[in-house]
C-alpha cells in the first residue's frame, strides 16, 4: 500500500463478484498499456484479492468486504467505495 499513490478499498457484500471486478480493471489498465500486478487469496485458486496498476501514479484495488484493512489517509491517498448500492 506504501507504494500506491491512490488506494481503493471496495467494499461489498458478500456474493459480489469483487474477484470479476478486479479482473476486469486489470484488463482495462492493462490494455492501455501500463503493468498490472495481480494478488490472489491463498485460501482460494484464481481468486483476485488486489489489483495493482504501476505507472507514474501507482494505483492499488483491493477487495476490502472480508478483510480489517481500514484507510490510513482517507480522502487524500485512501478511498472506500461502497459496492452495496450496485447490488440491485
Amino acid at each position: 500500500m506504501n507504494e500506491a499513490s491512490a488506494v481503493y478499498l471496495l467494499k461489498g457484500a458478500h456474493g459480489f463478484k469483487v474477484a470479476d471486478l478486479l479482473q476486469q480493471l486489470g484488463t482495462f489498465y492493462s490494455e492501455k498499456g501500463l503493468d498490472i500486478e495481480y494478488f490472489y487469496d491463498p485460501l482460494f485458486d484464481n481468486t483476485i484479492e488486489a489489483v495493482f496498476v504501476k505507472g507514474a501514479h501507482p494505483i492499488l484495488i483491493i477487495q476490502a468486504t472480508n478483510l480489517t484493512i481500514e484507510p490510513v489517509a482517507l480522502g487524500e491517498r485512501d478511498h472506500v467505495i461502497t459496492l452495496y448500492n450496485c447490488i440491485n
